[in-house]
């Protein structure tokens, strides 16, 4: 059999291991690390977007009912920012404390 001249051969101990499963089973490579905390990192988003969409709306029902002119939705937007960053903040620093 012809050998190649480029070609390496390794042994079982000059390898990369596979990833290993954790106790849950879950692999615990970088690329796992990697998409678990883009997932926070979206979920952190959807909920700013939440909160700040919720007090938007509000901010549009006093409009209506108030007849502001669109102040109620400025108004919302402003008290949605802080609201929500406040509560993300809060949130991070519990997390931290764990």
């Amino acid at each position: 059999m012809k050998k190649h001249k480029h070609r390496v051969d390794r042994t079982d101990a000059q390898q990369t291991p596979a990833a290993t499963p954790n106790a849950l089973g879950q692999p615990t490579d970088d690329l796992w690390s990697a998409a678990k905390t883009a997932v926070q990192i979206s979920g952190l988003g959807f909920y700013l977007v939440a909160v700040v969409g919720v007090c938007v709306y509000l901010g549009m029902l006093a409009d209506d009912y108030f007849a502001l002119d669109g102040k109620g939705r400025l108004a919302g937007i402003l008290a949605g920012f802080p609201i929500a960053i406040y509560s993300l903040w809060k949130n991070f620093r519990q997390t931290l404390s764990k």
